[in-house]
């Protein structure tokens, strides 16, 4: 992966040239003109120099409402560079490609990253009619985690798939030998479900 200052310069280089009509899925022509509302960039590998290409490009994209980044493997520094971006952005409504009238997400298991947390979390506080998510069997952190968990606390919101009325919960894993397996993260999101969920009596691991 190109990280740190290379990942820098390849970025300012790709912005600068304005011939270029795409990078690693990144749609530079249609960007620098301003012709889309909606950017879906999840899982297409993009990668840190894609996201400071989308991050330069974002305060000239005045139409933009909506981009999808997560599951790009970037680091929470350039999260943070884009949430910053955003708040500049009165129409740009989600990182995530969410419209934030969802009820549920299901994002078990999706080869989520820090950077995917922190880009959910805030959004995740907007999300009135959300009661359920499932954040189990990622690429999470403690630190990741616990931003995640104290957004669910804060909202009553299940980070591990347990739906409002759920009395019982089972994460023992399918196989014993190759799991899945709750990881220390995974920990910290049901210690946030079991606060979140007066209802439930009964947990196996």
């Amino acid at each position: 992966d190109i990280q740190g200052e290379s990942a820098s310069q390849l970025s300012s280089a790709v912005l600068s040239k304005t011939n270029m009509v795409e990078f690693n899925k990144v749609p530079l022509k249609e960007m620098r003109t301003d012709t889309l509302k909606d950017l879906n960039l999840s899982g297409q590998g993009i990668g840190l120099v894609g996201a400071l290409v989308v991050a330069g490009f974002m305060p000239v994209m005045t139409s933009l409402t909506s981009v999808s980044l997560l599951r790009n493997n970037f680091d929470t520094e350039t999260a943070t560079k884009l949430l910053k971006v955003k708040e500049e952005q009165p129409k740009l409504k989600t990182l995530c490609g969410l419209t934030h009238k969802e009820k549920e997400l299901k994002y078990a298991a999706h080869c989520l990253q820090p950077a995917d947390a922190m880009l959910l979390a805030p959004e995740l506080r907007v999300m009135t009619s959300l009661t359920v998510t499932d954040l189990r069997y990622n690429y999470l952190d403690i630190e990741s985690a616990t931003l995640l968990a104290t957004t669910a606390k804060e909202k009553g919101i299940s980070l591990c798939g347990i739906t409002p009325e759920q009395t019982e919960a089972d994460f023992r894993p399918a196989n014993m030998f190759c799991g899945p397996f709750l990881q220390p993260a995974d920990v910290i999101l049901l210690a946030a479900d079991l606060a979140a969920r007066p209802s439930l009596t009964e947990v196996d691991l």
